[in-house]
């Protein structure tokens, strides 16, 4: 019985481990979607450290980083973004991270949040999670890109939108189950 119980869960983690990814993940979500104020989390699943991320749109009036890194909210296009003196003028090397036509095809702006390098960097560090990259009126499930120090491209996707979860019929019927195993129990005592 031991060694069954050993081997099936050797199988188990190794399928766990076969099919887990190594990626950043970008959920977006509304905070209040009539004023088309909303934000991001940046889920670092990478073995790398993050240092920003770019998200494709073309509606974004206003960004900032409400996340605690003190990065950086800015909103390029494309002509913008493809310009060699970003880094001195915003401290921010998007040149290097690749052309906006390639990241961004179909859209008009991006959204970068991103370190300054005029300032200590600080990373999203690997396996960690950051909330609160804020915006207004922007796409929702647009493409994004995420990047290290030296603005080179880490990982790049398509951003989730995540709404509010409801509470699924499987855990009313828990409930519902409960509530009649404790009615049952009454009655016999």
């Amino acid at each position: 019985m031991n060694k069954l119980f050993s081997k099936s869960t050797l199988l188990v983690t190794g399928l766990l481990l076969a099919t887990s990814t190594n990626a950043a993940i970008v959920n977006e979500y509304w905070i209040d979607q009539e004023l088309g104020y909303g934000a991001y989390d940046l889920i670092n699943d990478t073995g790398v450290d993050i240092y920003g991320f770019a998200v494709g749109n073309d509606t974004a009036v206003e960004a900032f980083d409400s996340s605690g890194l003190g990065w950086d909210a800015l909103i390029f296009d494309e002509a913008t973004w493809n310009q060699p003196y970003n880094s001195e003028i915003y401290g921010i090397d998007t040149a290097s991270i690749g052309s906006f036509n390639r990241l961004f095809a179909g859209y008009t702006q991006a959204v970068i949040y991103s370190y300054n390098s005029y300032y200590e960097p600080v990373a999203l560090t690997a396996g960690a999670t950051a909330t609160g990259f804020e915006f207004y009126t922007m796409f929702l499930s647009s493409p994004f890109v995420t990047f290290d120090i030296n603005y080179n491209m880490i990982d790049q996707g398509m951003a989730t939108h995540v709404s509010a979860v409801p509470v699924p019929a499987s855990a009313w019927l828990f409930i519902s189950g409960i509530i009649g195993l404790a009615g049952i129990s009454r009655r016999q005592a």
